[in-house]
């Protein structure tokens, strides 16, 4: 009578199972046959061992023979690797998200795939892959789908958390981020009146709420419109400090300083001032007669 044992007892796919063959009394059997769903797979050494590599999760019919032995079968089912690719790992509120299930030979595979998202709800817009069977959420806010693949577009801002269960498989996690979508601002002065221009990848933000601080402490409230400018009349000058935000966006401020205007039309009036008396000067000193040369002239002399 043969005895059969192998390690580990759960074994993955793709691990070395080793098999070790001894008879009734435990002595080791050497070149025992050791068949695989019924191909032979090879003999034991004299240790009375053989390693085995079994590359599915399923359940394989292992037969050890051996002349003048009765056989023994035995059942040995290793567990699948399930692994999850995100792509992107970070994403901006509005872009999608792309999510694979692969088994350890990176062979997509159909999966129950959970999306835990940051808050107890989901209100986004989903783009679904085709042949996928999405349940609908659960109040502790997670997204059920069964499929290979998975493409959405999240609409809440954080961290989102990724589960991948299969029978007879190990379970697989990952996680990615939704970032809030950044704001650029620029700020300038016309005149009297104080411009801010806000945009995002270079398009203009409308309807963005901007907080305005004064030298004065003060602080005004102004929208942007469509092209994304909002305008502020300058009361004084001194250092303005621009708050920009928007639901869904990152909040960003900015700083700009207005100069006294009245400086400015000092020196220009200086300006002004000193170019007119060179001027002056200028027109005076070519327009003034030498009467020495003249007088020269009558008298017959010359100059010496």
């Amino acid at each position: 009578e043969l005895k059969v044992t192998f390690s580990p007892e759960n074994s993955t796919v793709n691990d070395d199972i080793i098999l070790v063959v001894t008879d009734k009394t435990d002595q080791l059997v050497t070149d025992a046959e050791v068949h695989v769903d019924g191909i032979q797979f090879g003999t034991t050494d004299s240790a009375g061992r053989i390693i085995l590599k079994l590359n599915e999760s399923k359940e394989y019919t292992i037969t050890v023979k051996k002349t003048n032995y009765v056989d023994q079968t035995l059942k040995i089912t290793p567990i699948g690797i399930l692994s999850i690719e995100v792509t992107p790992a970070g994403i901006e509120l509005g872009q999608s998200i792309s999510i694979t299930i692969s088994d350890s030979w990176e062979n997509p595979i159909k999966a129950n795939i959970d999306i835990t998202t940051p808050n107890d709800f989901v209100n986004g817009a989903i783009n679904e892959t085709a042949n996928e069977t999405i349940n609908t959420t659960t109040p502790n806010g997670i997204i059920s789908v069964v499929n290979s693949s998975y493409t959405f577009i999240p609409n809440l801002i954080g961290k989102y958390s990724i589960s991948a269960t299969k029978a007879g498989y190990t379970d697989a996690v990952s996680e990615f981020r939704v970032n809030s979508i950044p704001l650029d601002i620029d700020t300038w002065i016309e005149g009297n009146v104080l411009i801010v221009e806000v945009s995002s990848h270079g398009k203009p933000v409308g309807n963005a709420s901007i907080l305005i601080k004064t030298p004065a402490g003060t602080e005004k409230s102004i929208i942007t419109n469509e092209q994304g400018i909002a305008q502020l009349e300058i009361e004084k000058p001194g250092d303005y400090r621009v708050y920009v935000a928007k639901e869904n966006y990152k909040e960003e401020n900015t700083a700009i300083n207005v100069p006294e205007r009245e400086s400015y039309l000092f020196w220009l009036l200086i300006l002004i001032i000193s170019l007119l008396a060179i001027g002056a000067l200028k027109y005076q000193k070519k327009g003034k007669k030498k009467p020495w040369k003249k007088d020269a002239k009558k008298q017959g002399l010359s100059k010496v």
